[in-house]
């Protein structure tokens, strides 16, 4: 069983099964590949490049015959061929062979953009170029209350998400940067990545960028700011409004920004109530009668209803760890008297 997850572009230009795939002649081929891409979106990006670079061998829109493809793979193999060979001369060569191997490449295939993956592959000076040429679209995950996903970007990038939460991310990136759009709250572990910032907007003028790290951030649009914890490594967050205002967090670092003001602050944080959500912890801290049943709509997806406003004792505190809604609420009525019938995806409080 050949090891694709370690294939680099030559490695797929040069498999017999791969180049079927790219150049659409073996419905078997297809399949597997297709199945085999989508259980590994980190190798996206270079399958991309290599399924480019192959059909860019054909410049008419005919379909390509048998003999054609024949021959556009014999193109191929040659050059990989020249390829190894470049790698494998002594270096007191090197300045001599490299123009002629060039030359024949450039002859026998008569491609600007495989001349350009070679030297891609060295220096990697057209990657720029190369992902222009890739059709880039935007792919949407969300969550509704009392659901929480866990999601694998095309880089390696894992984003939990907590309850009401969007992602909007483009497919694949762009050649300079990592975008992602977001609004709620998610646990984001940002894969290394220094020539492409990993660069956050919400749904005000804050953006948050990093090249590789740990963070938690609540963005939620009802809430009146956001917030960016960082549990590992280091992160930018800007205010665009505010003359580009700007905030560099060290871990166990927040930043808020207060939407009203439009200022950024900076502060410490409790680790342990931050990350709660992600550890399936629900967690309360002083919080008012509002706060509980609108944290427990959102948590457990029910609506509640108030039938008679019970006497509560304001400034509640308490964590429940992964327990059903109904062992909540007979934890909550411990400290504050009150009735509760569940029905369905509703629950109706009285006196």
């Amino acid at each position: 069983m050949k090891e694709y997850d370690k294939y680099e572009i030559a490695d797929f230009l040069s498999d017999p099964s791969f180049q079927d795939y790219a150049l659409g002649k073996d419905e078997n081929a297809i399949n597997q590949w297709n199945t085999w891409i989508n259980n590994h979106p980190e190798k996206q990006t270079l399958v991309l490049h290599a399924k480019g670079l192959l059909n860019s061998l054909q410049f008419i829109e005919k379909p390509i015959d048998d003999t054609q493809l024949l021959i556009d793979k014999q193109k191929l193999q040659s050059a990989i061929a020249a390829i190894n060979l470049k790698k494998n001369i002594s270096p007191t060569r090197t300045r001599k062979f490299i123009p002629s191997v060039w030359l024949k490449i450039a002859a026998s295939i008569a491609l600007f953009l495989l001349v350009g993956y070679t030297f891609w592959k060295s220096a990697q000076s057209l990657r720029g170029n190369l992902v222009e040429s890739t059709p880039i679209s935007w792919v949407t995950k969300e969550t509704q209350s009392g659901q929480k996903l866990s999601i694998t970007l095309q880089d390696g990038t894992k984003i939990k998400l907590n309850s009401n939460t969007k992602v909007r991310f483009s497919s694949p990136w762009t050649e300079n940067k990592r975008e992602v759009f977001f609004e709620g709250e998610a646990f984001f572990v940002v894969a290394k990545d220094p020539t492409r910032p990993f660069i956050i907007h919400t749904n005000s003028p804050i953006s948050t960028s990093v090249l590789g790290t740990s963070f938690n951030m609540r963005a939620y649009p009802d809430e009146n700011g956001i917030e960016v914890a960082l549990v590992e490594g280091k992160v930018k967050v800007f205010n665009k409004t505010a003359q580009n205002e700007q905030m560099i967090l060290n871990p166990l670092e927040k930043a808020y920004y207060n939407k009203k003001e439009d200022g950024l602050s900076k502060s410490g944080f409790d680790l342990a109530k931050t990350l709660a959500w992600k550890d399936g912890i629900l967690f309360f801290e002083n919080a008012t009668f509002d706060e509980v049943i609108k944290q427990l709509e959102s948590w457990y997806g029910v609506d509640f209803i108030i039938e008679s406003r019970p006497t509560f004792v304001e400034g509640f505190s308490g964590k429940f760890h992964n327990q059903v809604l109904e062992d909540v609420l007979i934890g909550i009525s411990y400290t504050s008297e009150f009735n509760y019938r569940i029905e369905k995806n509703k629950v109706y409080i009285s006196k």
